[in-house]
Formats: C-alpha cells, sequence, structure tokens
C-alpha cells in the first residue's frame, strides 16, 4: 500500500487510505480513515461507510483499502469495497 500511496502522490493525486486501528500509525496519506479493528469486524461494518463518505469530503483522488478475511460480517465489507471500488482492484 505504500508503494502505491507514493506513486499516487509523486502523479500529483490526493491520497486516501482506509486502515483498521491495527495499522493506523503505519500508513501515510494525505487522509486516512480508521475504520474499526480487524479483530472486530463488527466495528468494521459499523464505521465503514462513514470511513467511506470521509474521503469525499477530503477531495482524495486515489484511494487504497485494507482487505478483511471474507467470512461473515468480512464478506459484507469486502462486497462493499468492490462496489465502491468499481471493480479497480490491485492486489499488493
Amino acid at each position: 500500500m505504500r508503494r502505491e500511496l507514493e506513486a499516487a502522490h509523486a502523479r500529483g493525486e490526493r491520497t486516501g487510505a482506509l486502515v483498521f486501528a491495527e495499522h493506523a500509525d503505519a500508513v501515510q496519506a494525505d487522509h486516512a480513515a480508521v475504520c474499526g479493528r480487524l479483530s472486530d469486524l463488527a466495528s468494521v461494518g459499523r464505521e465503514l461507510y462513514a470511513a467511506l463518505r470521509s474521503f469525499d469530503e477530503a477531495d482524495a483522488t486515489f484511494i487504497v483499502a485494507e482487505a478483511c478475511p471474507e467470512e461473515g460480517i468480512g464478506a459484507a465489507v469486502m462486497n462493499r469495497l468492490r462496489k465502491a471500488a468499481s471493480g479497480r482492484i490491485l492486489q499488493v
């Protein structure tokens, strides 16, 4: 994620990163949205929409997001992230 954010920033993009609380200190972006805890996917489900809206408010033009396991609530979270990405998914 760091490499992609750095490249986007170098292109003049306003960068955003959707991260779990456990990794919030590890990411450098113009705007970082913490979306719950990976160890508590229910918190991610509750905070996801507000986090996604925050990128609009921050005028982010390039956004990366952490993935979570696709079990239980995680499947719904990943489904929403795929829709938000409009199919533009990069495995890093």
